[in-house]
């Protein structure tokens, strides 16, 4: 279910504010996570309730930045664009936020 968001942010020249917002795709989600299955090591955290907010990891934040940076090149963009996506997948997925995905990939309600 769509809802609205505000937030409110005290950008400068010196430290500038940027967003990007991903459309994901619910089967490469879940084929994700099929890949991921149940490797010992990935212990996704308890999700919370209500919309949360987290501090992006280095991983996450370079991954973002190739994003970008192919998103100038058509072909690029079109051969390299959906496997970073899936890389920027992959590390939520193993991140904090990771049980709120788990269950909207597997249709559960949840509040993220």
């Amino acid at each position: 279910m769509p809802l609205p968001f505000e937030c409110e942010t005290f950008a400068t020249p010196e430290v500038p504010l940027a967003g990007m917002r991903l459309n994901v795709d619910i089967l490469q989600l879940q084929e994700l996570l099929m890949d991921i299955g149940e490797d010992p090591l990935f212990q996704p955290a308890v999700a919370s309730s209500g919309i949360n907010s987290a501090v992006l990891s280095e991983d996450i934040l370079c991954a973002a930045e190739r994003l970008l940076d192919v998103m100038e090149r058509p072909l690029d963009a079109r051969i390299l664009g959906k496997q970073i996506v899936r890389e920027i997948l992959y590390y939520v997925l193993t991140g904090p936020a990771a049980a709120r995905c788990w269950r909207w990939s597997a249709g559960r309600p949840t509040s993220a």
